[in-house]
Protein backbone atom coordinates (compact mmCIF):
# COMPACT_ATOMS: atom_id res chain seq x y z
CA UNK A 1 0.00 0.00 0.00
CA UNK A 2 1.52 3.45 -0.73
CA UNK A 3 2.04 5.58 1.69
CA UNK A 4 0.49 8.58 -0.55
CA UNK A 5 -2.57 7.61 -0.48
CA UNK A 6 -2.62 6.52 3.30
CA UNK A 7 -5.49 8.51 5.61
CA UNK A 8 -3.12 8.22 8.40
CA UNK A 9 -1.10 11.30 9.03
CA UNK A 10 2.25 11.02 11.57
CA UNK A 11 2.24 13.15 14.71
CA UNK A 12 4.88 15.28 13.57
CA UNK A 13 2.76 16.68 11.04
CA UNK A 14 -0.43 17.09 13.73
CA UNK A 15 1.37 18.34 16.32
CA UNK A 16 0.61 22.08 17.29
CA UNK A 17 -2.38 22.16 14.20
CA UNK A 18 -4.27 19.59 15.02
CA UNK A 19 -5.99 18.44 11.76
CA UNK A 20 -4.54 22.00 10.10
CA UNK A 21 -7.92 22.91 9.53
CA UNK A 22 -7.69 25.75 12.20
CA UNK A 23 -5.49 27.76 9.88
CA UNK A 24 -8.07 27.48 6.95
CA UNK A 25 -10.67 30.61 8.47
CA UNK A 26 -7.73 32.88 9.98
CA UNK A 27 -6.38 32.93 6.07
CA UNK A 28 -9.40 33.52 4.53
CA UNK A 29 -10.68 36.19 7.35
CA UNK A 30 -6.65 38.24 6.32
CA UNK A 31 -7.59 37.83 2.38
CA UNK A 32 -11.21 39.81 3.32
CA UNK A 33 -9.72 42.53 5.40
CA UNK A 34 -7.16 43.05 2.84
CA UNK A 35 -9.35 43.18 -0.14
CA UNK A 36 -11.66 45.54 1.48
CA UNK A 37 -8.80 47.96 2.27
CA UNK A 38 -8.02 47.56 -1.60
CA UNK A 39 -11.48 48.30 -2.46
CA UNK A 40 -12.22 51.65 0.17
CA UNK A 41 -8.44 53.02 -1.50
CA UNK A 42 -9.89 52.54 -4.72
CA UNK A 43 -13.12 53.59 -4.53
CA UNK A 44 -12.00 56.71 -2.76
CA UNK A 45 -9.40 57.46 -5.60
CA UNK A 46 -12.17 56.96 -7.66
CA UNK A 47 -14.62 59.49 -5.78
CA UNK A 48 -11.45 62.20 -5.82
CA UNK A 49 -11.62 61.71 -10.16
CA UNK A 50 -14.98 61.97 -10.22
CA UNK A 51 -15.26 64.73 -8.46
CA UNK A 52 -12.57 66.53 -10.52
CA UNK A 53 -13.82 66.15 -13.37
CA UNK A 54 -17.17 67.50 -11.96
CA UNK A 55 -15.75 70.48 -11.25
CA UNK A 56 -13.86 71.36 -14.36
CA UNK A 57 -17.16 70.28 -16.37
CA UNK A 58 -18.66 73.22 -14.24
CA UNK A 59 -16.29 75.17 -14.98
CA UNK A 60 -16.03 74.59 -18.57
CA UNK A 61 -20.01 75.01 -18.62
CA UNK A 62 -19.84 78.34 -16.31
CA UNK A 63 -17.22 79.44 -19.41
CA UNK A 64 -19.39 78.77 -22.55
CA UNK A 65 -22.51 79.70 -21.02
CA UNK A 66 -20.62 82.84 -20.29
CA UNK A 67 -21.76 82.79 -16.69
CA UNK A 68 -19.05 85.48 -15.23
CA UNK A 69 -16.97 85.90 -11.83
CA UNK A 70 -17.15 88.78 -10.20
CA UNK A 71 -12.88 89.08 -11.36
CA UNK A 72 -13.41 91.75 -13.56
CA UNK A 73 -16.85 90.37 -14.85
CA UNK A 74 -14.34 87.60 -16.76
CA UNK A 75 -14.81 83.95 -17.08
CA UNK A 76 -12.08 82.44 -14.67
CA UNK A 77 -10.64 78.72 -15.23
CA UNK A 78 -7.68 78.00 -12.78
CA UNK A 79 -7.92 74.16 -14.10
CA UNK A 80 -4.62 72.74 -15.92
CA UNK A 81 -5.96 72.15 -19.26
CA UNK A 82 -4.49 70.35 -22.27
CA UNK A 83 -4.37 73.85 -24.55
CA UNK A 84 -0.53 74.29 -24.32
CA UNK A 85 0.42 71.24 -25.42
CA UNK A 86 -1.88 71.60 -28.36
CA UNK A 87 -0.57 75.25 -29.72
CA UNK A 88 3.21 74.76 -28.91
CA UNK A 89 3.41 74.16 -33.17
CA UNK A 90 0.18 77.02 -34.18
CA UNK A 91 0.89 79.65 -36.06
CA UNK A 92 -0.10 83.07 -34.96
CA UNK A 93 -3.44 82.79 -37.36
CA UNK A 94 -4.02 79.11 -36.11
CA UNK A 95 -3.96 80.29 -32.75
CA UNK A 96 -6.31 83.35 -33.24
CA UNK A 97 -8.67 80.48 -34.94
CA UNK A 98 -7.90 78.15 -31.98
CA UNK A 99 -9.50 80.62 -29.64
CA UNK A 100 -12.02 81.72 -31.98
CA UNK A 101 -10.78 85.58 -32.18
CA UNK A 102 -12.05 85.74 -35.76
CA UNK A 103 -15.81 85.02 -34.41
CA UNK A 104 -15.69 87.97 -32.24
CA UNK A 105 -18.43 90.70 -32.97
CA UNK A 106 -17.29 93.75 -34.34
CA UNK A 107 -20.19 95.69 -34.12
CA UNK A 108 -20.40 95.04 -30.29
CA UNK A 109 -17.63 97.41 -28.70
CA UNK A 110 -14.66 95.46 -26.48
CA UNK A 111 -14.39 96.64 -23.26
CA UNK A 112 -12.05 98.55 -22.09
CA UNK A 113 -9.51 96.78 -19.67
CA UNK A 114 -9.38 98.29 -15.90
CA UNK A 115 -6.24 98.56 -13.71
CA UNK A 116 -6.50 95.06 -12.41
CA UNK A 117 -6.87 93.86 -15.65
CA UNK A 118 -3.73 95.07 -16.66
CA UNK A 119 -1.88 93.90 -13.21
CA UNK A 120 -3.43 90.26 -13.91
CA UNK A 121 -1.68 90.62 -16.80
CA UNK A 122 1.39 91.34 -15.83
CA UNK A 123 1.19 88.78 -13.24
CA UNK A 124 1.04 86.07 -15.72
CA UNK A 125 3.71 87.00 -17.13
CA UNK A 126 6.20 87.22 -14.19
CA UNK A 127 4.52 83.93 -12.54
CA UNK A 128 5.82 82.23 -16.84
CA UNK A 129 9.45 83.73 -15.29
CA UNK A 130 9.15 86.98 -17.47
CA UNK A 131 11.82 89.54 -17.52
CA UNK A 132 12.57 92.83 -18.96
CA UNK A 133 15.28 93.59 -21.21
CA UNK A 134 18.59 95.24 -20.29
CA UNK A 135 18.25 99.20 -21.69
CA UNK A 136 19.86 102.64 -19.75
CA UNK A 137 16.46 104.12 -19.48
CA UNK A 138 16.15 107.67 -20.06
CA UNK A 139 14.74 110.33 -17.45
CA UNK A 140 11.99 109.36 -17.56
CA UNK A 141 10.45 109.56 -13.46
CA UNK A 142 9.89 106.27 -11.89
CA UNK A 143 6.25 107.56 -10.87
CA UNK A 144 5.58 109.00 -14.45
CA UNK A 145 1.43 108.60 -15.83
CA UNK A 146 0.96 108.81 -18.84
CA UNK A 147 -1.38 111.83 -19.49
CA UNK A 148 -3.71 109.84 -21.22
CA UNK A 149 -7.21 107.80 -20.77
CA UNK A 150 -8.69 104.96 -22.29
CA UNK A 151 -12.00 105.16 -23.84
CA UNK A 152 -14.29 104.11 -26.89
CA UNK A 153 -13.63 105.50 -30.52
CA UNK A 154 -16.32 107.41 -32.52
CA UNK A 155 -14.69 106.58 -35.93
CA UNK A 156 -15.22 102.63 -35.48
CA UNK A 157 -11.68 101.74 -34.48
CA UNK A 158 -12.73 100.75 -31.17
CA UNK A 159 -10.92 101.01 -28.30
CA UNK A 160 -8.57 103.79 -28.12
CA UNK A 161 -6.37 106.41 -26.00
CA UNK A 162 -6.86 110.07 -25.80
CA UNK A 163 -5.30 113.28 -24.02
CA UNK A 164 -6.48 113.25 -20.52
CA UNK A 165 -5.62 117.14 -20.91
CA UNK A 166 -4.17 119.42 -22.82
CA UNK A 167 -0.54 118.34 -24.08
CA UNK A 168 1.92 120.72 -25.61
CA UNK A 169 4.52 119.32 -28.32
CA UNK A 170 7.54 117.91 -26.99
CA UNK A 171 5.87 116.98 -23.81
CA UNK A 172 6.26 113.24 -22.59
CA UNK A 173 3.48 110.90 -23.75
CA UNK A 174 4.30 107.68 -22.39
CA UNK A 175 7.73 106.27 -20.84
CA UNK A 176 9.94 103.51 -19.36
CA UNK A 177 10.03 99.67 -20.23
CA UNK A 178 8.49 98.38 -16.98
CA UNK A 179 5.18 97.29 -18.26
CA UNK A 180 6.67 95.40 -21.59
CA UNK A 181 6.41 91.81 -21.65
CA UNK A 182 9.36 90.49 -24.22
CA UNK A 183 9.50 86.91 -25.63
CA UNK A 184 12.48 85.64 -27.42
CA UNK A 185 11.07 82.29 -28.63
CA UNK A 186 7.66 81.51 -29.73
CA UNK A 187 6.77 78.85 -27.05
CA UNK A 188 7.51 81.53 -24.51
CA UNK A 189 4.69 84.01 -26.26
CA UNK A 190 2.65 80.59 -27.06
CA UNK A 191 2.91 79.61 -23.27
CA UNK A 192 2.21 83.19 -22.51
CA UNK A 193 -1.23 83.50 -24.57
CA UNK A 194 -2.40 79.85 -23.30
CA UNK A 195 -1.85 80.81 -19.33
CA UNK A 196 -4.08 83.66 -20.57
CA UNK A 197 -6.48 82.19 -21.69
CA UNK A 198 -6.29 79.21 -18.64
CA UNK A 199 -6.90 82.56 -16.07
CA UNK A 200 -8.91 85.14 -17.86
CA UNK A 201 -10.97 84.12 -21.19
CA UNK A 202 -10.12 83.51 -24.61
CA UNK A 203 -11.17 87.52 -25.31
CA UNK A 204 -8.13 87.98 -23.28
CA UNK A 205 -5.74 85.89 -25.05
CA UNK A 206 -6.83 87.44 -28.57
CA UNK A 207 -6.24 91.17 -27.26
CA UNK A 208 -2.65 89.78 -26.32
CA UNK A 209 -2.24 88.84 -30.09
CA UNK A 210 -3.74 91.46 -31.26
CA UNK A 211 -1.20 93.81 -29.14
CA UNK A 212 1.63 92.09 -30.11
CA UNK A 213 4.49 92.72 -32.38
CA UNK A 214 7.97 91.57 -33.68
CA UNK A 215 10.55 94.31 -33.46
CA UNK A 216 14.19 93.86 -33.99
CA UNK A 217 17.13 95.43 -32.37
CA UNK A 218 15.47 95.47 -28.36
CA UNK A 219 17.70 96.41 -25.75
CA UNK A 220 21.58 96.21 -25.02
CA UNK A 221 22.07 93.22 -26.92
CA UNK A 222 19.73 94.63 -29.82
CA UNK A 223 17.52 91.25 -30.35
CA UNK A 224 14.81 90.74 -32.51
CA UNK A 225 11.77 90.05 -29.51
CA UNK A 226 8.34 89.69 -29.93
CA UNK A 227 6.62 92.72 -27.50
CA UNK A 228 3.64 93.07 -25.47
CA UNK A 229 2.67 96.59 -23.51
CA UNK A 230 0.75 95.66 -20.92
CA UNK A 231 -0.91 98.77 -20.08
CA UNK A 232 -3.46 101.00 -21.56
CA UNK A 233 -0.79 101.77 -24.46
CA UNK A 234 -1.69 99.04 -26.14
CA UNK A 235 -4.50 100.61 -27.06
CA UNK A 236 -3.46 102.94 -29.39
CA UNK A 237 -4.21 103.13 -32.86
CA UNK A 238 -2.62 103.22 -35.77
CA UNK A 239 -2.23 107.02 -37.20
CA UNK A 240 -0.25 106.73 -39.92
CA UNK A 241 2.84 109.38 -40.84
CA UNK A 242 0.34 111.59 -41.49
CA UNK A 243 -1.98 111.32 -38.32
CA UNK A 244 0.42 110.19 -35.88
CA UNK A 245 0.47 112.77 -33.05
CA UNK A 246 2.62 110.91 -30.92
CA UNK A 247 6.70 109.41 -31.47
CA UNK A 248 10.20 110.58 -31.57
CA UNK A 249 10.77 113.91 -32.58
CA UNK A 250 13.42 113.13 -34.99
CA UNK A 251 13.92 116.87 -36.12
CA UNK A 252 14.47 117.96 -32.26
CA UNK A 253 16.38 115.28 -30.70
CA UNK A 254 18.56 111.79 -32.02
CA UNK A 255 16.94 108.50 -31.39
CA UNK A 256 18.76 107.94 -28.17
CA UNK A 257 17.51 111.28 -26.57
CA UNK A 258 14.44 110.17 -27.85
CA UNK A 259 14.22 106.98 -26.09
CA UNK A 260 13.48 103.02 -26.98
CA UNK A 261 10.79 103.11 -24.99
CA UNK A 262 9.58 106.62 -24.64
CA UNK A 263 7.10 108.37 -26.74
CA UNK A 264 6.49 112.36 -27.11
CA UNK A 265 4.15 114.52 -28.66
CA UNK A 266 4.59 115.35 -32.03
CA UNK A 267 2.45 118.64 -31.97
CA UNK A 268 0.30 120.06 -29.58
CA UNK A 269 -2.72 118.02 -28.17
CA UNK A 270 -6.06 118.90 -27.37
CA UNK A 271 -7.47 117.32 -24.39
CA UNK A 272 -9.60 114.62 -25.81
CA UNK A 273 -8.34 114.13 -29.14
CA UNK A 274 -6.90 110.51 -29.60
CA UNK A 275 -3.71 109.85 -28.96
CA UNK A 276 -1.96 108.15 -32.34
CA UNK A 277 1.16 106.75 -33.62
CA UNK A 278 2.53 105.41 -36.76
CA UNK A 279 3.07 101.49 -36.52
CA UNK A 280 5.75 100.93 -38.95
CA UNK A 281 7.90 102.73 -37.34
CA UNK A 282 8.22 100.08 -35.28
CA UNK A 283 6.10 96.36 -36.48
CA UNK A 284 7.61 94.10 -38.78
CA UNK A 285 5.23 91.44 -39.51
CA UNK A 286 7.60 89.44 -41.79
CA UNK A 287 9.67 88.71 -38.78
CA UNK A 288 6.97 86.27 -37.08
CA UNK A 289 8.52 83.86 -39.13
CA UNK A 290 11.32 83.48 -37.52
CA UNK A 291 9.53 82.87 -34.14
CA UNK A 292 7.82 79.70 -36.20
CA UNK A 293 4.47 82.20 -35.77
Amino acid sequence: MSSCSSDHTSPKKRRGNGDGSSMIPNRRLKIIVLTLHLFLAFFTQLQLLLLAYAQENLDSQACNNEQLSENNGECTNTHPTLKSKQTQSMTLRQLQTHYQCQTSNSSVPRPLPTPQHWQTLRTIYRSLGGTTVEHDETNTPEDFIPPTRSGQTTDGKGRGIFAAKDIRKGERTYGGKKNFAFFSTGNEFRNYVDEVANQLSNDAACDIMMWAWVQPLMGDDYETLIVVVLDNNSLMNDGGEELANTGCLEEEMSEYECGMFDEYALRDIREGEEILCDYDRFEHRSLWKEFGL
